[in-house]
């Protein structure tokens, strides 16, 4: 186990996804195959989104792993009725109440049962699945997972058929949960208007109360009708693996998975006039045809035989899925040596039928995507990222994708190294894994809309003060395409002094553990002893060191550590752990009795062992009874962590690695059998754990060795938590035995794993090897990196390269001059004597500060240069938008894919709706940049500054809200006044999976060969204007790195086998003498493009590309504060105009009511009659002729009746 085990009889069910879709495949060109792992998968907008987005023929693989089956067979259900049915809004309006809607009308829920009656048919077994037609594109990944969604589908069929009492009972315990989440539920919530995107801002009106409706009606519908017939609790979400009737979130909300952005802004397929609030019925309107075209398109995919589309299905824990398909990567093989998940004793075998050598459907064990949704805030980031990086295949296309709540601040940057446990760029290159807009500083994806929410938002709004941060995570060594072009893409060896490793482990170490000191922060303790084993066994698998003097030295570290409290307590697992990982074995495992004397191996539970293994595994029966007190407190306690203990005159031991079922376990010669009850924390059955512990421990003093089950001490944050410790004492044990009773078994293997050790043994980090290292005429050593004094961060990575031909050798010794220059971010070139050598390095360096050791007697040459921070020199300062050629095709490595056709087209008439424009555009800037803006004179001294600033100012101009005519033709200038690119915009659209906006646009690069075209066009054009940028010299490079990027994001058609990105380099200049994108790319101009008869002349010249702006990174450096300053600033000057407005206005009414008074003097003010007047008896001011008059007029009146 590499996550603590958590108390919690009643999970929530997270059926309806609660972050917006994503584009899973938007980072693989679109003729490569995607092979998508997602952990953690939950409901599949995102498989729906990404086939939507998919702009070729396409071949995806999909590989969905959920703990939860209701969230997998609810996927299935929907993916089958999409197969199944036609492509009509009815039948999809059907969908959509099937799938979201807490309640059904009774047609949606016939159709629902008829579809599980159709799954249910063919699922009766593995093969009987597999020779249905749902195989054709639907794959189940075991046996297990096929009758988890089985058992699921015949409950939804049970449920929904019930009638009488037991249709009765149903009801009202559906009724009494419904009403207990409605008190959950916000009556203001906002958290769905960040599916808005860049239109955040204004969604928060309109959206606040739509999840109270949700909630409160069953349906978004708002129709009365259709409210009154939508009665029937859907079977689909009120089941869950809790047990429990509708267990779903209470914050469950159908439209945080959709992209509800374009029912705030007018767009050409529905332009809408301006208005300041829009209905909430015309969001959930949005939403719904979204859904739809996710159906369309999902069907047409399915239909079109030119595409090939597998979902794949595992349902258990994500990290032991993970190990398995490590292991059957490794191994050939589908039997693992791990547990499905938590609270069962089935093994994890992967007896789908694909993962056989030789299956026809062979299912991928390497993928070139994973997304892992949120799982960093449930299992802890390191855990994913030891998981994931073997999985990956070696690709400079690869990436790992993870989603993490961050909390604005001066320092953003520490809450990403507290999640990666160390300094990131050490630990990246340990791991070969970087986020890539760390290395790069730029994002082409936006999250500043959830940050800006955040810093306004109200707390009281459901807002829990963070933003939730998509991150991109790559391959550090395959950052840099020349890096790639002289190493290939082989992993790198990296060196490390033991003693410097150690102390880098160590710190690795304190950090992960740090939170469990504190016994408050539950939120970052996810770590067990096994997680730094794992650690372990990829420093060793990646590392070259002393491995004997590296274990020494770490172990004394740990030993003689005072700032872990716990970490003595928690060492015999350690020992246990490298043990049984195979990695290192302590002395006093195997030789304990050296160690201690007057142990003897034969007493005790050994009684009758012929020898006794270093490490052995405990079974511990923990009685109904004893767990009571917990469940007893429900969910009152929070979710205590749970955890072993063993302890006797020799000391006390905690044991987090251990594996819970509740059943009843016996002996079976000589393993250990558990009989499941599959009721859980709902029935009667003991609860069983087993876990693994040092021999030794249990001989030194057999007789007096208590084995304990308990919750983890905690700070107690709720009353519950409270009466729990009082109830339980101090160290909240919930049961303790006597190593000798019977309910305690002592046993070689955990039950049913009989061959664990091999197995895990077998977990690798090595990853594959592709492609060999070319012959060299220089011996290249591995890269040893040299930390600081800390031993926190690298201090210098360093190449040594052993000259091996004679007249290199012989122009050393005769003492050529060695000079060293950067040639790209991650290399260097070594030149002496009219010959060079290119030397790459596995993470960006800064070669100004390089030094070299020069051996002219032994022929070779060291280079040491330090690795790049963010906004250092060297590395990618200078080149931030890589374009690689992978699988020989350009391939862009940080600015993602997208398909341009399928994005809203924005209608740009209605200037006084397109206010959110300005202000997306504004956050492109973090504070630094905002500071380095309002400097009188600024262009020059930050390229990415002003690089931003000419696409604000492009994307600006065209959208026309600068308060001037629109610009239909846009260009950039050099810095003498030359114009170097001509754009052609043709639409301004929503990048709804990226939450920024894109200009479609077709570009030209003035060049000589187009010179000639560009002045005849222009002279026949009737409008010729061109508002040009001028641009900065540093921009203007920038720039030719950039447009090859913009084109090959949003490229539709094919590169050729003569394309001069292939010989020539990307870009093929950097300066515009000649075009930067490659021959193939003049002559694909847009439709729009052609459609625009004065442009046409130009069609060969251009290529449409897809611009759209560079994001900051929000967890690198503040951004925002800023903003909602000009912000304040601005709506200061409003209010004030404003206020003087009111004023005025308040002026003018006190001045016409006097006019009146002067006017009625003397009258009454009803009947107009001067005979016989009285003065209200309380203003003293109006005069009546009567009663009947002033009453007739008193509601009036009294408005203005005021005693002076």
């Amino acid at each position: 186990m590499s996550h603590k085990t958590l108390y919690w009889p009643e999970p929530f069910f997270y059926a309806i996804g609660n972050t917006v879709a994503s584009c899973l495949t938007q980072d693989l060109p679109p003729e490569e195959p995607a092979r998508v792992l997602s952990l953690g998968c939950g409901d599949p907008r995102s498989i729906l989104f990404s086939v939507q987005c998919a702009k070729m023929d396409f071949d995806y693989d999909f590989t969905c792993c959920d703990i939860e089956p209701g969230i997998l067979a609810r996927n299935v259900v929907l993916l089958a009725l999409i197969f199944e049915g036609n492509k009509s809004e009815a039948r999809s309006e059907k969908l959509w109440n099937i799938f979201y809607h807490i309640k059904l009308d009774r047609e949606s829920l016939s159709a629902l049962l008829d579809q599980c009656e159709k799954l249910v048919k063919v699922s009766a077994d593995i093969n009987s699945w597999n020779n249905s037609r749902y195989a054709s594109f639907m794959r189940m990944c075991d046996k297990r997972t096929l009758s988890k969604l089985r058992a699921q589908w015949r409950t939804y069929i049970k449920n929904a058929k019930l009638a009488g009492r037991e249709r009765k009972e149903y009801d009202e315990k559906f009724t009494k949960a419904l009403n207990g989440t409605l008190l959950k539920v916000p009556k203001h919530d906002i958290s769905s208007t960040l599916a808005s995107g860049p239109l955040t801002m204004e969604a928060v009106e309109s959206t606040q109360s739509l999840l109270r409706h949700y909630w409160t009606k069953g349906t978004y519908s708002m129709d009365p009708k259709v409210i009154a017939t939508t009665t029937v609790p859907n079977p689909t979400l009120s089941h869950s693996f809790s047990g429990k009737v509708l267990a779903l979130h209470y914050g469950s909300d159908p439209l945080l998975g959709i992209h509800i952005g374009p029912a705030f802004c007018g767009l050409k397929s529905a332009p809408k006039v301006y208005k300041k609030k829009v209905e909430p019925s015309h969001v959930v309107k949005v939403a719904r045809r979204e859904f739809f075209e996710w159906v369309k398109s999902f069907k047409d995919a399915l239909t079109n035989k030119k595409n090939k589309l597998t979902i794949r299905f595992f349902n258990g824990d994500a990290m032991s899925f993970c190990k398995a398909l490590n292991y059957c990567r490794v191994q050939k093989s589908i039997d693992t040596g791990y547990y499905a998940a938590p609270w069962t004793t089935s093994p994890l075998r992967l007896d789908g039928g694909d993962y056989n050598e030789g299956s026809e459907n062979m299912a991928p064990v390497m993928f070139n995507a994973i997304d892992t949704s949120n799982l960093t805030d449930h299992l802890g980031l390191m855990n994913l990222l030891l998981m994931t990086t073997p999985l990956l295949i070696r690709s400079p296309l690869s990436c790992v994708y993870s989603e993490t709540k961050f909390r604005p601040g001066n320092t953003p940057i520490d809450a990403l190294s507290d999640r990666i446990c160390g300094d990131i760029p050490a630990v990246s290159l340990l791991f070969d894994l970087v986020p890539v807009s760390y290395l790069m500083h730029v994002n082409s994806r936006s999250s500043t809309h959830a940050v800006l929410l955040t810093l306004v938002g109200d707390p009281k709004d459901a807002g829990d003060g963070t933003f939730q941060e998509r991150i991109t995570w790559k391959l550090a060594s395959l950052s840099d395409p020349l890096a790639v072009k002289v190493d290939g893409i082989q992993t790198k060896i990296l060196e490390y002094e033991s003693a410097q490793l150690a102390r880098f482990i160590f710190g690795i170490y304190q950090k992960m553990f740090k939170p469990d000191e504190h016994m408050r922060d539950i939120d970052l303790i996810h770590y067990t002893r096994g997680t730094l084993v794992l650690l372990l066994k990829l420093v060793k698998d990646r590392v070259k060191t002393d491995w004997d003097d590296f274990m020494k030295r770490f172990n004394e570290m740990v030993v003689g550590d005072t700032n872990l409290s716990l970490g003595k307590s928690n060492y015999q697992e350690l020992a246990a752990q490298l043990h049984v990982m195979g990695l290192h074995t302590f002395d006093f495992l195997d030789n304990y009795r050296q160690v201690y004397p007057d142990a003897q191996s034969n007493v005790g539970v050994f009684k009758d062992w012929k020898d006794v293994p270093p490490v052995v595994c405990i079974v511990l029966t923990v009685s109904r009874g004893a767990i009571r007190p917990l469940i007893e407190t429900g969910g009152g306690a929070g979710n205590p962590f749970l955890h072993c203990e063993t302890w006797n005159r020799g000391g006390q031991n905690y044991y987090s690695c251990f594996h819970p079922v509740f059943g009843k376990a016996r002996r079976e010669g000589d393993r250990v059998v558990i009989d499941e009850a599959p009721d859980g924390w709902y029935g009667t059955s003991p609860l069983v754990v087993s876990f693994w512990v040092p021999s030794w421990t249990l001989i030194t003093h057999p007789n007096d060795t208590i084995v304990a089950f308990g919750a983890v001490p905690m700070m107690p944050r709720t009353t519950g938590a409270l009466a729990l410790l009082l109830k339980l004492g101090q160290m909240m044990r919930l049961s303790e035995t006597n190593l000798i009773s019977k309910n305690v078994i002592v046993t070689r293997t955990r039950p049913y794993l009989s061959s664990e050790m091999d197995k895990v043994r077998a977990l690798s980090f090595q990853r594959e090897t592709f492609v060999p290292s070319p012959l060299r005429s220089v011996e290249i050593s591995p890269v040893r990196i040299k930390l600081d004094e800390s031993c926190q961060k690298i201090a210098s990575l360093m190449i040594r390269g052993d000259l091996l031909v004679k007249i290199a050798k012989d122009k050393l010794s005769s003492g050529a001059e060695v000079t060293v220059i950067q040639s790209s971010p991650c290399t260097l070139q070594v030149q002496f004597g009219g010959l060079r050598q290119t030397m790459a390095f596995p993470f960006p360096v800064d070669v100004a500060q390089a030094k070299t050791k020069i051996a002219r007697t032994s022929s070779y040459i060291e280079v040491s240069v330090p690795a790049c921070y963010p906004l250092t020199p060297g590395g990618f300062s200078h080149k931030k938008f890589p374009v690689s050629l992978t699988n020989g095709r350009p391939a862009n490595w940080n600015i993602h894919y997208l398909s341009l056709d399928i994005l809203p087209q924005l209608d740009l008439r209605s200037p006084p709706a397109l206010f959110w424009i300005t202000n997306h555009l504004s956050m492109m800037f973090s504070d630094r940049e905002s500071i380095i803006r309002q400097k009188a004179v600024h262009a020059g001294e930050d390229w990415v500054v002003d690089i931003k600033e000419s696409i604000e100012h492009l994307l600006g101009q065209y959208a026309g809200v600068y308060g001037t005519s629109r610009q239909m033709i846009l260009g950039l200038k050099s810095p003498v006044g030359k114009v170097l690119l001509l754009i052609f915009p043709t639409d301004l659209r929503l990048d709804l999976g990226s939450h920024t906006l894109v200009m479609d646009a077709c570009i030209l690069p003035v060049t000589p060969a187009s010179e000639l075209a560009v002045e005849v066009a222009f002279r026949n054009m009737s409008h010729s204007g061109i508002s040009a940028m001028a641009t900065s010299t540093a921009e203007v490079t920038a720039w030719c790195d950039l447009l090859p990027a913009f084109v090959e994001r949003c490229r539709n058609w094919e590169h050729k086998d003569n394309c001069t990105f292939k010989r020539g380099g990307i870009p093929l200049t950097q300066d515009f003498h000649r075009s930067p994108l490659c021959s193939c790319a003049p002559g694909n101009p847009s439709v729009d493009f052609l459609g625009k008869r004065e442009w046409r002349g130009l069609a060969p010249y251009v290529t449409r590309a897809a611009i759209s702006p560079i994001q900051p990174v929000s967890y690198l450096e503040p951004v925002g504060y800023e903003r909602i300053k000009a912000l304040k600033g601005m709506y200061a000057e409003i209010t004030q105009e404003e206020e003087a407005e009111k004023e005025r206005r308040a002026k003018e009414e006190e001045e016409e009511k006097e006019r009146q008074e002067k006017e009625m003097a003397g009258k009454c003010r009803v009947c107009m009659k001067t005979e016989n007047l009285m003065r209200c008896g309380r203003c003293k001011k109006v005069e009546y002729c009567s009663g009947v008059c002033q009453k007739a007029d008193w509601k009036e009146h009294k408005v203005g009746c005021k005693v002076d």
